[in-house]
């Protein structure tokens, strides 16, 4: 038992060790206030807009892609593309 306990907590301490640093919103010229008020207004439209696509299928095309959605789970994925673009809309970049 004390055996199983040490190895989850190995593998557990690797784990988070492998994942490393996660990539930052970055954009030149903005302080963190203005960081903070974008950030927030994008979670908002993200949010809203998931929202109304809730339990309806739809079909949205991009210049990149075409999302088909309405299942069980996709309110979660649209957020976050959502939030992405308006990111990126607003001039920001991952890195």
């Amino acid at each position: 038992m004390k055996r199983t306990v040490l190895i989850l907590a190995v593998l557990i301490l690797l784990t988070s060790c492998a994942a490393g640093p996660q990539p930052k919103w970055y954009q030149s010229g903005k302080n963190q206030d203005d960081f903070n008020q974008d950030q927030y207004s994008c979670q908002q439209e993200a949010s809203l807009y998931a929202a109304s696509k809730r339990g309806r299928a739809y079909l949205e095309l991009t210049n990149q892609e075409i999302v088909m959605g309405g299942l069980i789970g996709d309110e979660r994925v649209l957020e976050q593309k959502r939030f992405k673009q308006c990111m990126e809309n607003k001039g920001y970049q991952l890195k």
